[in-house]
């Protein structure tokens, strides 16, 4: 074999220990941080959207009596564009100061203005976005106010927004049960003509349906402000989106309506950014045509006007792909062609109540809205966010 000089033999030694060097020292690998200097002044981080309303009349629904999946107020949640996500450019603003995944992540999960919240829904005033619409002074939750989705700042959820793909939002999370977490929440506020229609007139006056952001441990209606971190009037600003609602008469598939008949069905919805009214760099218009108009109709009563109450077509028309997210299939037979519904179940509380012994469909006359005869025949309309 042959041998190697003595000085070459030394030349490569130090070759071999250069390189060992430089493998151990390079590249310089980044260190994980401590986050808790900065976590109480870290900021908001999400950013949520609905994309379809559904309001239903109904005035004969006592609290907590009735079938909650297919009566409603307001239905609103993210279906097809709507959603969570990070803000844009959230990550590449604190990647400045933590380059790796694991610090942002805990970054965003332990700060309180990101951690121990609940997306919510409720009717709060324009003047003072503290303010919340209720039935009887107290916030009921689930009829005054609604806590959806899954708990906000929980490692494994900011951890999934974290893994995105950019532009896309989450609108479903597991949580051990068949439905899961729904980008979803319902009002309910219909047990009496007069409620109903102080729903509508706070709307219509002051009020907005609000998407904001609860912090239960300062009140559990309490929205979560820009003011917890710089200071001001939480009051006047929130993180969140506003709907302002407006209503007007249905216009019904064929023939016309009485002049007097009440303002039951959605007419209009305006955005609004609840951080920043200037700002309107994600703020959309919203649709409500009248083809997302249905009558309820009660069982029985399908019998003597045209409501047809089968069985969904095998393949849904879009339109009926749109109704669908907001009136479960289980609970509701809809007749697109007529444009009304009747509720499968049987039993129970339902939109008209007990006491109402006949509903006046026939549209061209008068009604009376909760009179136990000749009432006004109830409504179901649609919004969706373009």
């Amino acid at each position: 074999m042959a041998q190697l000089s003595r000085p070459v033999g030394l030349a490569l030694l130090s070759a071999v220990s250069i390189a060992a060097f430089n493998n151990c020292s390079s590249p310089y690998v980044e260190r994980k941080k401590d986050v808790s200097s900065l976590v109480d002044r870290a900021d908001h981080a999400y950013d949520a959207n609905l994309d379809q309303v559904a309001y239903m009349s109904c005035s004969g629904l006592p609290s907590r009596t009735f079938d909650m999946s297919a009566y409603f107020t307001f239905r609103a949640g993210a279906y097809r564009s709507g959603g969570l996500k990070l803000r844009d450019g959230y990550l590449a603003a604190i990647g400045k100061e933590f380059k790796l995944p694991d610090d942002q992540i805990e970054l965003i999960a332990t700060s309180p203005i990101n951690s121990n919240s609940r997306l919510q829904l409720g009717i709060r005033s324009r003047a003072n976005f503290q303010a919340v619409f209720t039935q009887g002074g107290t916030a009921e939750p689930n009829e005054d106010v609604a806590n959806f989705f899954t708990p906000l700042g929980s490692y494994d959820l900011v951890e999934t927004l974290y893994h995105a793909a950019a532009g896309s939002r989450l609108r479903y999370q597991r949580n051990g049960l068949p439905q899961g977490e729904r980008f979803e929440g319902s009002l309910n506020q219909g047990d009496s003509a007069a409620l109903a229609e102080s729903v509508r007139a706070m709307l219509t006056g002051e009020g907005m349906l609000a998407l904001t952001y609860s912090d239960p441990e300062i009140s559990p209606t309490y929205a979560k402000s820009p003011a917890d971190l710089h200071g001001g009037d939480a009051g006047r600003a929130v993180y969140g989106k506003g709907l302002v609602v407006s209503f007007r008469q249905p216009t019904p598939s064929q023939g016309t309506i009485h002049g007097q008949f009440p303002n039951y069905a959605l007419r209009e919805i305006t955005e609004l950014n609840l951080e920043n009214r200037g700002d309107a760099s994600d703020v959309r218009t919203w649709s409500c045509p009248v083809s997302m108009q249905f009558r309820i109709v009660r069982p029985g009563d399908n019998t003597g006007i045209p409501c047809n109450a089968e069985a969904d077509p095998v393949a849904l028309s879009p339109e009926l792909q749109i109704v669908r997210r907001s009136l479960r299939v289980e609970d509701w037979y809809v007749d697109m062609a007529n444009r009304c519904i009747t509720p499968k179940k049987q039993g129970g509380a339902d939109c008209y109540g007990s006491n109402i012994q006949s509903v006046q469909y026939n549209l061209p006359q008068a009604c009376v809205p909760g009179a136990p005869t000749q009432d006004c025949v109830h409504w179901a309309s649609i919004c969706t966010r373009q």
